[in-house]
């Protein structure tokens, strides 16, 4: 049973509360009746006294209640504003974002200011016994998320083992090895001299550094110049001699993706799948039940059931017509892509929540298709105003240093993406016409939509599909 009073407390003045009760435990505290009707706005909020003039508690047991008790806490790097104001929708949602640096600025903590779906807190440690479930959405907190775990809380995030597919290229490499997962041929060396012995001028190879992608994004390379170009520009410095690298092989085929949520168990089914336009940060997207990526998904969930993964897992590879080469994973939530979860997921909450909790929960997609482009801003060391039109509203996202200042939306400084736009459909051209319609609506100063994501696909990417059999 469920309940929920109202006291006053005295501490060196009159304290306003609402305490919900769980089977006559306290779950959580709200400061005051206004705090509550966020919470719950389903619910209308009555007093009553007791006999001796104290006002006493209100007994509800309601099966839409139970909808409205949902609670979470989504730890962000500061990448997924949307994913935590979808939640607050929902329930309740803390929202902390890890602004520890060497020296902490504004800018590291702001995101989400001012937003009334969500709270935000500084210490995400306060909040932790008074949330459902916990929503991590970055890679790198696996041993976290186990700790957490283990002391009785769902978590929606990796685990140790599962970061390290994206963490550390070679041991993603053994590992897929290891399960009879295709991988391009790689050869890999430490140091930059080492490396730069074996680039040959002339011929197409793709350069990695083993961990982080920070310094040095994936990138093709042609002659040993341009790899020393690239590497300079890195700059790797004093460690350049103690570093891996790899340098890949390419596959004839054509690169394609899947974005799948692992429950614990196995693949949760419908999933998406589609490309990546590179550079761009545009994503064209099918929802299916099954697809070429079937047999890498079928070989690698026994082994993350093992590690204890709950989350979403992205792959890349290249199919050359009759098998996946697998080439890089992601053991998060895939950005700026993943802004598509929470538009078009009818069902996001419920998903998260049952994911963490080791559920089959299947998603319920508004269209089987779905796309996205990204708004880059010219100089993103300054505060930038996001202005949206209402009627496109609910197809755009702010994601990334987004605050709401007196009926404004204002981007914060420090990454270069200011908004993320989308469009859905029942064929991929309704999405397109969607896209194309809600980016009208979007402004900001010095920013561009790349649109350029969907003549590149129609372009470059639809023909290299169909060529190799793969038709939406």
């Amino acid at each position: 049973m469920r309940r929920f009073g109202r006291i006053w407390g005295c501490w060196c003045d009159m304290i306003e509360a609402v305490i919900h009760y769980v089977d006559g435990t306290v779950e959580r505290i709200f400061i005051d009746e206004e705090d509550f009707k966020r919470a719950f706005p389903d619910l209308s909020f009555e007093e009553e006294e007791s006999e001796d003039g104290r006002e006493g508690v209100r007994v509800v047991e309601d099966e839409e209640l139970e909808k409205q008790m949902s609670s979470f806490l989504v730890y962000d790097t500061g990448l997924a504003l949307d994913h935590a104001l979808r939640l607050g929708r929902s329930g309740r949602c803390y929202y902390f974002v890890e602004y520890r640096t060497r020296y902490p600025r504004i800018e590291d903590y702001i995101t989400g200011y001012g937003f009334d779906s969500i709270v935000k807190v500084l210490d995400w440690g306060e909040v932790l016994d008074m949330v459902d479930t916990i929503l991590m959405v970055d890679v790198g907190f696996g041993a976290l998320n186990q700790i957490l775990r283990k002391a009785g809380k769902y978590v929606f995030g990796s685990s140790p083992k599962g970061d390290m597919l994206e963490l550390d290229r070679v041991y993603m490499i053994k590992v897929m090895r290891e399960l009879g997962i295709n991988t391009p041929n790689v050869q890999i060396f430490t140091g930059v001299d080492n490396l730069l012995d074996h680039v040959v001028d002339g011929k197409k190879q793709f350069l990695k550094l083993n961990i982080f992608r920070g310094n040095l994004e994936t990138c093709p390379v042609y002659s040993r110049k341009e790899a020393r170009v690239y590497l300079e520009q890195a700059n790797f410095g004093a460690v350049e001699s103690e570093l891996q690298f790899l340098l890949t092989d390419p596959v004839e085929g054509v690169e394609i993706g899947v974005d799948c949520f692992f429950n614990g168990k196995e693949f949760i089914r419908p999933y998406n799948w589609g490309n990546e336009v590179k550079g761009t940060g545009g994503q064209i997207n099918k929802v299916v039940d099954n697809s070429i990526w079937d047999s890498v998904l079928d070989k690698i969930e026994p082994w993350l059931a093992e590690t204890g993964y709950r989350g979403n897992i992205s792959f890349e590879g290249i199919f050359d017509g009759s098998d996946i080469y697998v080439i890089d994973v992601t053991s998060r939530l895939f950005f700026p892509g993943s802004s598509i979860y929470p538009r078009f997921i009818e069902n996001y909450a419920e998903v998260i929540a049952g994911v963490a909790r080791g559920e089959y929960v299947e998603p319920e997609w508004e269209n089987p298709y779905n796309c996205l482009l990204t708004a880059y801003r010219s100089d993103y060391n300054v505060w930038t105003r996001l202005v949206i039109d209402d009627a496109v509203s609910g197809n755009v996202a702010y994601p990334r240093g987004a605050v709401y200042v007196d009926g404004e939306i204002w981007i914060a400084p420090g990454d270069p993406i200011v908004a993320t736009i989308m469009g859905g459909g029942n064929t991929l051209d309704e999405a397109f016409r969607i896209l194309y319609e809600s980016c009208k609506g979007v402004s900001a100063v010095e920013t561009t939509i790349a649109v350029e994501a969907v003549e590149r696909y129609l372009r470059e990417y639809q023909a290299e599909l169909e060529r190799y059999g793969i038709t939406w």
